[in-house]
């Protein structure tokens, strides 16, 4: 999935990617989004079914529509943590790309 609508952060008009973590609290389901993909980069791919069945258990925990995270948000936000962490491939545990193990 490319990351698309993101506009440049610097005067030189150069893509930079800034963690929602170091701005303030993250949108719901990005955390869990990390969680996915660091475990699949650390353990190999995660079933689709068990990705699913974990963010529809999120998503009822939630209870309320406005924070909730539909399943394309969900994927944006793996996509998006995938850039933050594939330069860590092959260190701290990162045996997968996560194009490897994408589900």
């Amino acid at each position: 999935m490319e990351l698309r609508g993101l506009e440049p952060l610097t005067p030189t008009g150069t893509v930079t990617l800034v963690d929602f973590d170091d701005l303030g609290l993250a949108p719901f389901g990005y955390d869990l989004a990390k969680l996915v993909v660091s475990a699949a980069m650390t353990h190999g791919q995660l079933g689709p079914a068990l990705i699913e069945t974990t963010l529809d258990a999120y998503n009822t925990a939630l209870s309320d529509p406005e924070t909730t995270c539909p399943a394309p948000r969900f994927r944006y936000f793996a996509e998006l943590h995938h850039h933050f962490t594939s330069k860590y491939l092959h260190q701290h545990g990162y045996q997968y790309s996560w194009n490897q193990v994408r589900p």
